[in-house]
């Protein structure tokens, strides 16, 4: 019978029968796990080849206790702007250094994360890329359950503090938003808007940051000219009309989103208010929009790619044995990156 025929058909036990010794044995010369004489690895490998057997890879991976080249990405939930950017070049680096990467995406709310997470613990894969964006206790009990069980976590994302041993690479939020309004006060503009997007916490780090800049000014913070709208376009529509519906305005806004932003700008043209002439726009993540808005926007970016690079590396570094000390955490902030959406006064 021709060997192609044989294959699907041909099992473990036919090969240990063929080659004269156990199914143990031809286990542990397949995984290349324990001793084995050279006489017996040859028999073996001989009767693999005669018989065309082709070995489970997903039994072996297990029976070994995990998945040696397989890195999982998880993040709560994957929008279309900065979180898809960073775990995209997450993947990126950990492809190119050799492994095999998936995306697990739970939905928001801790409960779901928990759980996506309880099946990456039963899958097995070596190492976990962790994306702290709105996961709870629930699901970083489940992380540091996996780390118990001898699997990798590196986690990246916002700096919110995620209580877990692992190495971190995370995001300054705070000096981020505080570079921004700092940068509009250094321009002249002392009355100053700000865009919270769907996220009104007073200690959310952006918020604190915003805070933070306008105190050191002398500034008052003025709660009527903070708005908090949905993301993306349907938060532009809803914060231009709500800045157009302004008795008195501030000079300047500051939104924590490059598309809420730009469709801000735009509405704002329709309605015959020019920027930066009218108003200045100040926007975040340095995200492809910002620079063809119909006011290129001048942004504090968000250092994915830099981030995206450290997490690979940490990953590699704790996978190969190269690096194995106790739990490294890095905090990276944006650069100021000037357009022509601020004026100043």
């Amino acid at each position: 019978m021709p060997v192609e025929t044989r294959r699907e058909s041909v099992t473990i036990y036919d090969v240990a029968r063929e080659a004269g010794t156990s199914k143990s044995t031809v286990a542990r010369v397949l995984a290349k796990r324990g001793y084995v004489s050279a006489e017996t690895s040859s028999a073996v490998l001989d009767a693999v080849s005669r018989l065309g057997y082709q070995p489970d890879e997903q039994a072996q991976r297990l029976a070994k206790g995990r998945f040696d080249n397989v890195v999982d990405i998880f993040t709560a939930e994957v929008d279309y702007g900065i979180v898809l950017r960073r775990t995209k070049a997450v993947q990126h680096f950990l492809q190119v250094a050799g492994y095999d990467v998936s995306y697990h995406v739970s939905g928001r709310g801790d409960g779901m994360a928990a759980g996506t997470i309880q099946k990456l613990r039963r899958r097995k894969p070596r190492a976990i890329a962790a994306c702290t964006w709105d996961i709870g206790p629930d699901a970083v009990a489940e992380l540091v359950g996996y780390m118990q069980e001898g699997g990798v976590v590196v986690c990246f994302g916002t700096d919110e503090h995620i209580s877990i041993p692992c190495d971190q690479v995370l995001f300054d939020e705070e000096q981020n938003t505080y570079m921004a309004v700092r940068h509009l006060i250094e321009m002249g503009h002392r009355n100053i808007g700000f865009n919270a997007h769907d996220d009104p916490n007073p200690e959310h780090p952006r918020i604190i940051g915003m805070r933070r800049a306008l105190a050191e000014a002398g500034i008052p913070f003025r709660p009527e000219w903070m708005h908090n709208s949905r993301v993306y376009e349907e938060g532009g529509s809803q914060l231009a009309a709500w800045f157009l519906a302004l008795e008195r305005k501030p000079s300047a806004m500051c939104i924590n989103n490059d598309v809420v932003a730009s469709v801000f700008v735009q509405q704002l043209y329709r309605a015959g208010v020019n920027v930066p002439a009218d108003v200045s726009v100040i926007g975040h993540d340095d995200s492809p929009i910002a620079s063809c808005c119909m006011a290129p926007l001048t942004v504090v970016s968000q250092p994915h790619w830099t981030d995206s690079q450290i997490v690979a590396r940490f990953l590699t570094e704790r996978l190969t044995g190269e690096y194995d000390g106790p739990a490294r955490r890095v905090i990276n902030c944006g650069e100021l990156v000037q357009r022509e959406s601020v004026a100043r006064l």
